[in-house]
C-alpha cells in the first residue's frame, strides 16, 4: 500500500535524516527503494533478513571500523533495505548485495541469501565514497567523474577486504578497452548504460566499474609508495596522467 509505505518507510528515512542531518530525497528517490505489489514476497524477505540481522550488523560494523581507522570520516550513516522484488537489477551476479552512497549516508540492499564477503565489500567500497564525497571538489556529473570514483572505491575496498570475487573485477580486451573509453565522453550513452550496459552500443555491463579498475590500477603500479589517503585524494588529471587513452579520456 503506497500510503503505507510512504507512512512507514519514506517518513521513516526522513525522521533518521533529520536526526542525522542529511539530505534525504534523492535517496527516496531511488529505482530500488519503492513500494511493490508483491506484498507476501517482500514479507518474507524482511522476515529473513530480520533473522540474520545480527550478523549483518556484525559484518558491517566490523569493516566500516577497518575503513574509518584508514580515512576517518566525522559523521555517516548506514541504512540496510531488502532487494525490492520488482527491481529489474539482476542480483544474482552481485551475490545478493548491492549499495548506494549520498552525502553522509548509504543504503546497502541486501537479498536473504546475500554473500557475507560481498557484504564486507561493498560496505567499505560505500565507505570510500562517502569520504571523496567530503571533498570540496566532488562531482559526479560526467561519467569519467564517475568512472575515477568507482576505482578508487574498489581499490580502497580490495584493501580492506582481502580476496573478494566481484564481477566487475575481469580483465577488458584491447578492443573493447578502447571501444569504452571513446565511449565515456559520448553524449548519446548514459550513466546508466555504463552500469547496466547496453547491447546496441556494444557497452559492457559495469563498464565504468571496469574502466576505473584498469586506470586506478596503473596509477598505483605507477606510485607503489603512496598511501591510501594520498591516492584516495589525488585529483582526476594526475590520476590520469601517463595512462593509455589520457588523451581521449579528457577531450
Amino acid at each position: 500500500d503506497k500510503k503505507n509505505y510512504a507512512k512507514y518507510v519514506l517518513s521513516y528515512i526522513d525522521k533518521i535524516g533529520e536526526k542525522e542531518q542529511f539530505a534525504t530525497a534523492d535517496l527516496k528517490g531511488s529505482l530500488m527503494l519503492q513500494s511493490t505489489v508483491y506484498e507476501q514476497e517482500l514479507l518474507d524477505k524482511i522476515e529473513n533478513l530480520m533473522k540474520q540481522q545480527d550478523n549483518i550488523k556484525k559484518i558491517i560494523q566490523k569493516n566500516y571500523i577497518a575503513s574509518h581507522k584508514i580515512l576517518p570520516k566525522k559523521k555517516s550513516t548506514i541504512i540496510v533495505a531488502p532487494i525490492n522484488p520488482e527491481s529489474s537489477l539482476d542480483i544474482q551476479p552481485m551475490k545478493g548485495v548491492t549499495g548506494a552512497a549520498y552525502k553522509d549516508a548509504f543504503i546497502l540492499y541486501l537479498d536473504p541469501n546475500y554473500d557475507q564477503d560481498v557484504l564486507a565489500y561493498t560496505t567499505a567500497h560505500e565507505y570510500h565514497h562517502l569520504v571523496l564525497m567530503d571533498t570540496p571538489d566532488f562531482s559526479l556529473n560526467t561519467i569519467l567523474n564517475s568512472v575515477i570514483v568507482e576505482g578508487k572505491a574498489d581499490a580502497f575496498a580490495d584493501r580492506i577486504v582481502k580476496g573478494v570475487s566481484i564481477p566487475w573485477n575481469v580483465e577488458m580486451d584491447e578492443a573493447t578497452k578502447k571501444h569504452v573509453v571513446h565511449l565515456v565522453n559520448s553524449n548519446e550513452v548514459s550513466q546508466l548504460d555504463f552500469i547496466l550496459g547496453n547491447k546496441q552500443k556494444e557497452l559492457p555491463r559495469w563498464s565504468n566499474y571496469m574502466l576505473g579498475r584498469d586506470i586506478i590500477n596503473h596509477y598505483l603500479e605507477s606510485h607503489p609508495d603512496q598511501s591510501i589517503a594520498d591516492w584516495t585524494y589525488t585529483n582526476q588529471t594526475d590520476i590520469l596522467k601517463g595512462y593509455k587513452y589520457q588523451k581521449i579520456l579528457e577531450q
